[in-house]
């Protein structure tokens, strides 16, 4: 490849033939068609697109959380949403504690989680803000420089957006919560590189708050960083790069003893997407 130097060949049946394991960053047609050539080619595939993340028969995992329903003879395995791997992170450790019932999510999500148009986007809509120029958009509905934009894929029936339905499915079939309510607005903002999320749960139980900072603080792969009084809590530019999520801003909403609100970033690029995957095929060969 010219952009990374790594040797690549143009995807045709030869190619696959002899492949072990596939890791599939495409979008959903192109996994539609290769993901059941690589599986007939004898392949264990891990596949990043939406394609097959709801089937019954598939498994949707992030390793940390449900890891365990992986087994010798996965032969695909699903990664989920970035903002619902996210998302799941922070809220396994507390429905395990608690019992999750219902949630709600709003998302700050970064520009680059459109792809390197997006990023290049609001960069040069930051360049011609500054030399007094009409900002062009092509990939966003609106500019997103000094903006945020309540819109990340196309509107359903619901009144939905795609990201808010993939993040409510996903974290029922992440968090083995089919019943959950979960009600989220996405929301595209002008950061360059990973998401956040808001949100704010409601359990079963009444919500202790020391016991909810243990569980989170010792959950692998989150990060606690909570001191409001020294503002240290998770934003953006802390996320980027870091393997690990980090949550903050963890407290009861006042007169709801079952319900506390938070504050989570992660690195859509890694745990979001890349990392998630590889975390995936490391626990399918612990598992051969």
């Amino acid at each position: 490849c010219p952009m990374t130097g790594y040797p690549y060949e143009i995807l045709t049946e030869e190619a696959i033939r002899g492949v072990g394991l596939a890791f599939l960053a495409v979008d959903a047609a192109i996994s539609r068609v290769w993901v059941p050539r690589l599986l007939e080619a004898g392949a264990v595939v891990i596949d990043k697109s939406p394609a097959f993340r709801m089937r019954p028969e598939v498994l949707l995992i992030v390793p940390e959380i449900n890891g365990h329903l992986l087994n010798p003879s996965t032969r695909l395995v699903a990664s989920p949403n970035c903002s619902a791997i996210i998302a799941c992170m922070a809220l396994a450790p507390l429905h395990k504690a608690f019992g999750l019932k219902d949630v709600m999510i709003a998302t700050y999500q970064a520009a680059s989680g459109a792809g390197a148009q997006g990023l290049a986007e609001l960069e040069g809509q930051c360049h011609a803000w500054a030399k007094g120029e009409t900002m062009q958009t092509r990939v966003f509905p609106h500019p997103l420089a000094f903006n945020v934009i309540p819109e990340i894929g196309s509107f359903e029936a619901s009144g939905e957006t795609g990201e808010e339905v993939k993040l409510r499915e996903e974290s029922q079939k992440i968090l083995n919560l089919p019943d959950l309510t979960c009600a989220a607005t996405c929301v595209r903002v002008p950061t360059l590189r990973s998401h956040a999320l808001a949100i704010t749960a409601t359990f079963e139980e009444a919500v202790d708050l020391s016991t909810a900072q243990s569980v989170l603080s010792t959950f692998p792969g989150l990060l606690v960083m909570d001191d409001p009084m020294t503002h240290l809590y998770p934003t953006p530019l802390s996320a980027t790069q870091q393997h690990a999520c980090q949550v903050g801003r963890v407290r009861l909403v006042p007169r709801h003893p079952k319900r506390l609100s938070l504050f989570v970033a992660g690195d859509q690029l890694l745990k979001g997407a890349s990392l998630n995957a590889f975390q995936i095929a490391k626990r399918l060969g612990q598992n051969e």
